[in-house]
């Protein structure tokens, strides 16, 4: 049994997700100094270029990860709350 507390818990843990994917982005992939630094080449126009650690992919992807699932349990919630008419 599903209500409107739970929708809106679920809301509130996908916008945290998204806003952490969002700040961890920014963050990674943000400088494309390194990057063109690492091909040895100057930058080009309209090419982007960015390095990631291994712990950085991991980073990216766990954000990711997050979000998605985040997502997909207010979608749960949602269609959950429709069926047992409580929206």
């Amino acid at each position: 049994m599903v209500d409107r507390t739970d929708l809106e818990s679920a809301i509130c843990f996908a916008e945290g997700a998204a806003a952490a994917y969002e700040v961890i982005h920014s963050h990674l992939m943000g400088s494309t100094a390194d990057g063109w630094k690492t091909l040895g080449i100057a930058p080009r126009p309209g090419l982007r270029v960015t390095t990631l650690s291994h712990c950085e992919q991991q980073a990216m992807d766990h954000a990711g990860q997050a979000m998605c699932e985040a997502v997909r349990e207010v979608s749960r919630v949602f269609y959950a709350a429709l069926e047992e008419r409580r929206l």
